[in-house]
């Protein structure tokens, strides 16, 4: 931590573009994606392997493969949406008129 405000301070690491590159859009949104089915994947995990082998937790079966089935078509949502937006995200910056153009269309139909 020394070393960074160090670093920062004498002028060889720009802070601010590291935190500008950290919290971009693309970023964002891919570290959502990632966290959202993450999670789910981890909850489906623990469904398995805990829940499922322990006869004393055996009577929650039911309800955890419920919300275990909820948690997954959330999480598809999810980044189902998040995918479409990161789309958006890549097509303004890197072909700006063709983005436009495709959201003019969209808004006329």
């Amino acid at each position: 931590m020394v070393s960074i405000v160090w670093a920062t301070r004498s002028g060889r690491i720009n802070f601010d573009k590291i935190i500008e590159t950290i919290y971009s859009d693309e970023v964002t949104v891919t570290s959502d994606i990632l966290i959202g089915i993450g999670d789910t994947a981890a909850y489906t995990l623990g469904v398995f392997t805990v829940i499922s082998v322990d006869y004393k937790l055996i009577q929650i079966l039911p309800a955890a493969y419920m919300f275990m089935a909820i948690a997954w078509i959330g999480s598809l949502y999810n980044a189902y949406y998040d995918i479409h937006q990161l789309w958006d995200v890549y097509m303004q910056h890197h072909h700006e008129g063709r983005f436009f153009n495709g959201v003019a269309k969209k808004l006329a139909h």
